[in-house]
């Protein structure tokens, strides 16, 4: 069975390989051929690279060192907080940004279905 310490972040690995790498790879080619629909793959896609990121600074910063299969040095955490953390910020910013592209798109499409009804 092997080592079962941090058994979370292989589940991330494998969550990153099988869902995140495919909604990222439709995502970007969606943008690419301006498709609308993709605003809401790209909530999905940036909410859940949130929920696998924030656990992992979570435990990197918060953690004790018995969480560690090995040592790992606060100039190592630094430096891995500093690759860590645009992992969190460009999916806030992404969720943020394509939410409010769904509920643009949402508000226009009530809008037109309103002004049909009063025809």
């Amino acid at each position: 069975m092997g080592d079962k310490s941090m058994i979370w972040f292989r589940t991330f690995l494998h969550m990153e390989g099988l869902v995140q790498l495919p909604i990222f790879i439709y995502s970007a080619w969606a943008l690419y051929h301006n498709r609308k629909s993709v605003a809401l793959w790209i909530c999905v896609y940036s909410a859940h690279v949130i929920t696998t990121v924030l656990p992992c600074l979570t435990t990197l910063n918060f953690g004790k060192d018995s969480d560690f299969p090995f040592l790992v040095s606060d100039s190592q955490k630094l430096f891995l907080t500093s690759v860590y953390v645009p992992f969190l910020l460009f999916p806030l910013w992404m969720l943020y940004e394509c939410f409010n592209r769904v509920r643009s798109y949402e508000a226009t499409v009530v809008s037109g279905i309103q002004e049909k009804k009063q025809r």
